[in-house]
């Protein structure tokens, strides 16, 4: 199983405030390279809000992708929808740890079925989870060996400067303004993840906002006493 490690910078729904640098350059060189892929199935994983939806959402749009959700999987539906895999090129499957946490050997079943469509059509599919696909303890050999063949891609959790890039980005969007000596202060005594990034963001805005005042020391302090507390 080939990995590759990669950053993704946080953006909101809007897919032009997603930043690119060299953390992430991998993820969109593999979608700018499209349909010139080498493994034509691609499995994004990572922690909540690092960006794998995001990722995924700009190739559908490029590509026209259509959507496999938890409701290809209904049994009144599921041979219609197999019949559907061959008349459309590209594909997306978000999420799929929703997916499979029931741990149903009929949803395995289905997903091989899927898998195995799509292989013999030569077709592309792009895959997100919270989880990288080896910790999935399938039943199916046969599922665990196609997974585990897949061009795998982690996101990991941000650095200090990722983590400074995430908030400017989140305040600038609620034009709130932070100095650059608070932001070292800041990101240098918070928790490394892209929620707490997000979450601490949210709080500053609240409070600025409240307190009509600019970001302070102070104020920062009370938010990381509150967040330890």
């Amino acid at each position: 199983m080939k990995q590759n490690i990669l950053k993704f910078h946080f953006s909101d729904n809007n897919t032009n405030l997603f930043l690119t640098s060299r953390k992430n350059i991998f993820a969109f060189k593999t979608i700018n390279e499209w349909p010139n892929w080498k493994n034509n199935f691609i499995f994004i994983y990572g922690p909540k809000n690092c960006g794998k939806t995001h990722i995924l959402e700009l190739w559908r749009n490029r590509c026209n992708a259509g959507i496999i959700d938890y409701r290809f999987f209904d049994d009144r539906l599921f041979s219609e929808n197999l019949n559907k895999l061959e008349k459309n090129k590209c594909w997306v499957l978000d999420n799929i740890d929703k997916i499979f946490k029931y741990d149903s050997k009929d949803i395995q079943v289905k997903f091989l079925n899927i898998l195995n469509i799509l292989t013999n059509s030569k077709c592309f599919l792009l895959i997100t989870s919270r989880t990288s696909p080896t910790e999935y303890n399938f039943s199916l050999d046969d599922l665990s060996s196609r997974l585990n063949s897949l061009l795998v891609i982690e996101v990991k959790e941000p650095d200090e400067d990722l983590l400074k890039d995430i908030i400017l980005k989140k305040l600038k969007l609620r034009q709130v303004v932070i100095s650059e000596k608070n932001l070292e202060f800041l990101v240098k005594r918070m928790e490394r993840t892209y929620n707490e990034a997000i979450r601490i963001s949210e709080l500053i805005d609240k409070r600025s906002l409240e307190s009509h005042s600019k970001v302070s020391i102070s104020l920062l302090k009370d938010i990381l006493k509150e967040n330890n507390s």
